[in-house]
């Protein structure tokens, strides 16, 4: 239970700053079924963590059709933990290139790179690869520079980018 501004309310699901793109994934697409399906007994609220810097509730009123709802949610979830694969997919994607195109900023920030351009490159090498999970938004997803497969990974990306660059030009 939750004792916030919706006191009594069940939590349905959370999100927070450090959440992996598969809880944020997860998160948008109950919310957003929910709220097409009951938008009256949902809310989401949100708090200040000294652990997490913030967290988001979505919860729902019991006794309600948002409340079956999550329920079912919560049982699908327990056979396979993705509440959709395509929305999860790019998540991740989309998350991967901005913490890699930050990355390119920090490491390479006086060469003339579309970073967030670039960035679409080195993700799609490191998914071809099928080496490494793809770097996410927090700082211990970020490639090492000091690790062969980081810098081979990176620096695929770097010449898909530069060779399609050249092709277009």
């Amino acid at each position: 239970m939750y004792w916030g501004e919706s006191e009594g309310w069940g939590i349905a699901a959370t999100q927070h700053r450090d959440s992996e793109p598969l809880g944020r994934s997860n998160f948008a697409v109950i919310r957003d079924d929910l709220q097409s399906r009951d938008p009256e007994n949902v809310t989401v609220e949100s708090a200040r963590s000294d652990f997490v810097g913030w967290i988001e509730f979505l919860l729902v009123k019991p006794d309600s059709e948002a409340w079956r709802i999550a329920e079912e949610w919560q049982a699908r979830l327990a056979d396979y933990p993705v509440a959709d694969d395509d929305h999860f997919s790019e998540t991740e994607e989309t998350e991967s290139v901005e913490s890699i195109a930050e990355f390119l900023r920090s490491e390479f920030a006086y060469h003339e790179i579309d970073y967030a351009e670039c960035a679409a490159y080195v993700v799609n090498a490191w998914m071809e690869s099928g080496t490494r999970d793809l770097p996410g938004m927090t700082y211990t997803g970020w490639p090492k520079m000091d690790r062969a497969e980081d810098r081979d990974l990176v620096a695929a990306g770097i010449r898909a980018w530069r060779n399609a660059k050249r092709r277009a030009a």
